[in-house]
C-alpha cells in the first residue's frame, strides 16, 4: 500500500490509475477484513484496549474514507475543497506498515521504548535550546 501510495504522481495514464485505485481498494479490503475478524473475535471493547489496534482501526477508517471519497462522483468532475482535505487521509495509509510492528514482539518493545522516551528527550531539547537562546542574548 505504501508502494502504490509512493508510485501515485500527476500525469499518470487511465490505465495506470486504473491499477493503482484497484490495488490500493484490493488492500483496503484485505485489511478491513482483518479488523473486522479481528473486532468479532475479540469483541469491540477488548480489541479497542490496545493502542496497536486503535492505531489499525484509525488507519482502516482512514483508508475507507479515502475509498469513498476517491470513488465518489464529485471526486471524478472536481477538486471541492472538502474533497481535498478529506484526501490528505492518504497520509495515513503510510502507517499501514507500523501494524507489521505489532506482530514482532521485540520490535514491538523498541517502538514502545522510543514513544515513551520523546517526552523526556523534548523537555531536554527545550531546556537545551532556552540555554542557547539565553546566552545568545548576553
Amino acid at each position: 500500500s505504501c508502494v502504490t501510495l509512493g508510485l501515485e504522481r500527476p500525469g499518470l495514464s487511465i490505465s495506470q490509475q486504473l491499477v493503482l485505485r484497484s490495488l490500493n481498494t484490493f488492500i483496503t479490503a484485505i485489511f478491513l477484513l482483518e479488523c473486522f475478524l479481528k473486532i468479532v473475535g475479540l469483541n469491540f471493547t477488548e480489541y479497542i484496549k490496545s493502542g496497536w489496534n486503535r492505531l489499525e482501526f484509525g488507519i482502516v477508517v482512514s483508508s475507507l474514507i479515502d475509498e469513498a471519497v476517491t470513488y465518489s462522483p464529485a471526486s471524478q468532475s472536481s477538486w471541492s475543497s472538502a474533497g481535498s482535505l478529506i484526501r490528505v487521509l492518504r497520509i495515513a495509509r503510510a502507517l499501514r506498515p507500523l501494524r507489521l510492528l505489532s506482530r514482532l514482539a521485540g520490535l514491538k518493545f523498541l517502538i514502545e521504548l522510543v514513544l515513551r522516551a520523546t517526552a523526556p528527550l523534548m523537555v531536554a531539547a527545550a531546556v537545551t535550546f532556552g540555554s542557547f537562546l539565553m546566552f545568545a542574548i548576553v
